[in-house]
């Protein structure tokens, strides 16, 4: 019997940290925005930085106050269309290489907007370890994790690549490991030690068919599985 692994990675806080991607934004907003705003670039960076809840409002009104209009909907369509200064953690990018070599079928599924998913997989370099057609934005494909649509995509390409058991491997329990659970998947939670993440990690809130089977603390504890 072939008990070869796939696997299908989350994105966002399990293959980097989301708040870098955030963060990244913040900058190249201040670097648009600051002469409006009467500031430095790194001066507005650090205010937007230590309210992200009210970030693009208090540029909207710095820059009010001096005459000029910048509207919510222009900072976001300069954060979303950015192209952000990431890259993968580094326990990811050993993890991935390491997969690569052993030859473990391996894709991607990540929700959100379809622009700034896109750019961060290019930021990220993911092609250099998932097949173009493994990696499945899910609003690409109208769809996204609160159905199993994409989870059925990637299996089906892992398939094809000689797997027969699937792994699912994400951070948040709202909707990473639903589907992969109820699919009969193995389901791995990265634990959000350092409390880092843009969704914060409550596996009681949930009930049991939304929590992930194992949780490790770093992506290398994979290759023990494997």
């Amino acid at each position: 019997m072939n008990n070869r692994w796939g696997i299908v990675f989350d994105m966002d806080d399990t293959l980097y940290k989301e708040h870098r991607y955030r963060d990244s934004g913040y900058r190249t907003i201040a670097r648009h925005y600051a002469a409006s705003c009467g500031v430095s670039c790194d001066e507005l960076y650090e205010k937007m930085c230590a309210d992200p809840s009210q970030a693009f409002e208090l540029v909207e009104k710095l820059a009010a106050e001096r005459g000029i209009e910048v509207t919510i909907d222009q900072q976001l369509n300069v954060y979303r269309s950015h192209l952000p200064e990431i890259t993968l953690d580094a326990d990811a990018e050993m993890t991935l290489l390491e997969l690569k070599n052993r030859a473990v079928p391996m894709a991607l599924v990540t929700d959100g907007r379809a622009w700034g998913q896109l750019n961060k997989i290019q930021a990220l370099g993911l092609e250099r370890y998932f097949a173009p057609e493994a990696i499945i934005p899910t609003i690409m494909h109208g769809t996204d994790k609160h159905s199993n649509d994409p989870f059925r995509m990637a299996a089906d390409i892992l398939r094809s690549q000689g797997a027969q058991r699937m792994m699912y491997v994400g951070d948040n329990p709202s909707k990473d490991f639903r589907h992969p659970n109820l699919m009969g998947w193995a389901t791995v939670m990265l634990r959000d030690a350092k409390s880092e993440n843009i969704h914060r990690q409550d596996p009681t809130q949930w009930p049991a068919e939304f929590r992930a089977g194992t949780s490790i603390d770093r992506l290398s504890q994979l290759l023990q599985f494997v």
